[in-house]
């Protein structure tokens, strides 16, 4: 037998769902997901086309944060030197090639220490 559609469990909202969904699709994974400055503007065309591919280009694929016990070496990404949210920019000048998992310890030490202003 089929159950009866209940409100969204986001506060406030009162758009019905059918169980066993929680949330409206408005309410669901990426679209409750805050997003900071820096992962905006790596949205955007000239980061991804333009300054992206200059730095892993300058830097020879190599990872410039080099972070002991947990750089593999090869940049697979780039990183904003100084944090769009903090007043940097979207140059060359302000970016720099990283691996992976320096890139991710880095992004989330900026976010904790962003939580904790």
């Amino acid at each position: 037998m089929a159950r009866a559609p209940k409100h969204c469990g986001r506060n406030g909202c009162r758009r019905l769902v059918t169980p066993p969904a929680k949330r409206c699709p408005e309410h669901v994974g990426w679209n409750m997901s805050p997003r900071t400055a820096s992962s905006v503007a790596t949205d955007r065309h000239h980061w991804r086309s333009v300054v992206r591919p200059a730095a892993l280009a300058r830097d020879r694929y190599q990872c410039q944060l080099r972070i002991p016990g947990l750089c593999v070496g090869r940049a697979t990404d780039v990183d904003h030197i100084v944090e769009v949210a903090d007043g940097g920019s979207d140059t060359l000048d302000n970016a720099q090639s990283c691996c992976a998992p320096c890139h991710r310890r880095k992004t989330a030490q900026h976010a904790a220490k962003a939580r904790h202003r």
